[in-house]
């Protein structure tokens, strides 16, 4: 999505925020709070290629899982809230398969991200029991994807970029103060150009452009930090992603 698109939508999402303060003066507006968890079903771009060609089995999630909360305002017809989560997929692979006393050792290959949102819902039905609204909401990714063996960061790369999500969402009204929902919508961002830090030398971290190897010839993938000096067969710059469908459920308290 290009960035002045996003900026406009972002202007457009302002602006009826401003819309809604004036129409929660007429409306009786109620202040809620919302906890969930979250799934986004996503290629993952080649870090999906990465847990494809690495796992064999298929043992490993094929999904993202997290969790949020939001804060918001919300009138007759409409609400607005500000949302924050954590979002996170990863593959353990095994680095020594046989340790000797029966123990084994991992290293965790993550692709997580920290989506902050401004929302926007029209309701559709407003009913005492049941609820149904449009949702539309853009804010920023803080995605980072990083290798750990136990508690010791072997490399790391940080991205953020604007995002777009966009769906439906249903309430279903249990007390006069508590709801259960379940959002449904698409999520599209991807993040470019990365760059990050080899923690595997003797001295400084190793920075550089943040690169993938896929070379079926030698069935080596991997992820590695590119530097001037530094050639590898069949590797580009990485491209990370959390396009795809996402589902939400959880428990919505209102004041």
């Amino acid at each position: 999505m290009g960035k002045k698109f996003s900026y406009v939508l972002l202007l457009a999402l302002l602006a009826a925020l401003s819309m809604e303060s004036f129409a929660a003066q007429t409306q009786k507006p109620r202040f809620y709070v919302k906890f969930s968890g979250t799934a986004v079903f996503s290629s993952a771009g080649d870090f999906g290629d990465f847990v494809d060609k690495n796992d064999p089995t298929d043992t490993a999630r094929s999904y993202f899982r997290g969790y949020g909360g939001e804060i918001g305002l919300e009138t007759k017809k409409h609400s607005v809230g500000i949302s924050a989560g954590y979002t996170e997929r990863y593959l353990d692979i095994s680095s020594l398969p046989d340790a000797g006393a029966g123990t084994n050792v991992f290293t965790r290959h993550s692709f997580s991200a920290v989506p902050i949102f401004l929302f926007i819902r029209y309701k559709l039905v407003n009913g005492s029991f049941f609820k149904a609204s449009l949702t539309l909401g853009e804010g920023v990714y803080l995605a980072t994807y990083k290798e750990k063996l136990a508690d010791t960061v072997l490399l790391k790369s940080r991205k953020n970029n604007l995002g777009f999500h966009g769906g439906v969402s249903v309430d279903l009204n249990i007390f006069k103060f508590l709801d259960v929902f379940v959002d449904a919508g698409y999520r599209l961002v991807s993040f470019k150009e990365m760059v990050g830090k080899d923690y595997r030398t003797s001295g400084a971290p190793l920075e550089g452009s943040f690169y993938y190897q896929a070379n079926e010839a030698t069935g080596e993938y991997g992820f590695f930090i590119k530097t001037p000096n530094k050639t590898v067969a069949a590797s580009r710059s990485a491209v990370l992603n959390l396009k795809g469908f996402t589902l939400s459920t959880g428990l919505k308290i209102i004041f």
